[in-house]
């Protein structure tokens, strides 16, 4: 797979990317700053750096300067460059937890990504926010704490979650109902499948 991760602007860890060189890295303009404070370059700076001082912006970095007025996000632009150049798998970090509409807008950007068929996964801290369009995802035995689950489209349809404390078994989740918030892990090995529909997951990312 061809794996790449966008850093926007808010506030991340990226320590880990020195472990993971193979990785092809956009900032998207003040995320620039996540990799100075890591120590680290990314390959491509995208933006219209409205948030990125100047005298940050480092020219030996090849760079897309983004028009200020446009109809997508630098993060959504950096979102489409990767799906261009046949990336298919990418992580988003820096784009949840700060202005609600942005969070909302990284969600619909998950949500976007999978029905390309893309593997896709957004960053909070300790937790992982991700999609899942009629296939199933397997958790580990040891898997624990809480995890919630939102129909995204407006039907999600042959739900099950299986082995966990609230299980579901063929059920239709709605964007409009909740259902799916705050179950637990049980020290099983937790599968959650969905037959036709698109579902929002957040979990700790150490359960996968």
């Amino acid at each position: 797979m061809k794996t790449a991760i966008i850093v926007s602007k808010l506030t991340c860890d990226l320590s880990f990317l020195n472990k993971e060189k193979s990785h092809y890295t956009i900032a998207c303009d003040a995320g620039y700053l996540n990799f100075l404070n890591a120590g680290l370059q990314p390959d491509l700076l995208i933006g219209d750096f409205d948030s990125l001082p100047k005298e940050f912006l480092n020219e030996n970095i090849p760079q897309i300067k983004l028009n200020p007025i446009k109809d997508v996000t630098d993060t959504e632009y950096a979102l489409n460059y990767l799906i261009d150049k046949g990336f298919d798998e990418i992580k988003i970090l820096g784009a949840i937890g700060g202005r609600l509409d942005m969070t909302l807008t990284t969600i619909a950007l998950l949500a976007k990504a999978r029905m390309k068929n893309i593997k896709i996964s957004a960053l909070y801290k300790d937790d992982i926010i991700f999609p899942l369009h009629d296939s199933e995802v397997c958790f580990k035995q040891e898997a624990s704490g809480m995890i919630s689950v939102f129909s995204f489209t407006d039907k999600s349809v042959g739900v099950d979650e299986i082995n966990l404390k609230y299980p579901l078994n063929n059920h239709t989740l709605t964007n409009l109902e909740p259902l799916g918030v705050s179950n637990e892990f049980i020290n099983k090995k937790a599968i959650i499948r969905v037959k036709n529909g698109i579902l929002i997951i957040i979990t700790n990312i150490k359960n996968l």
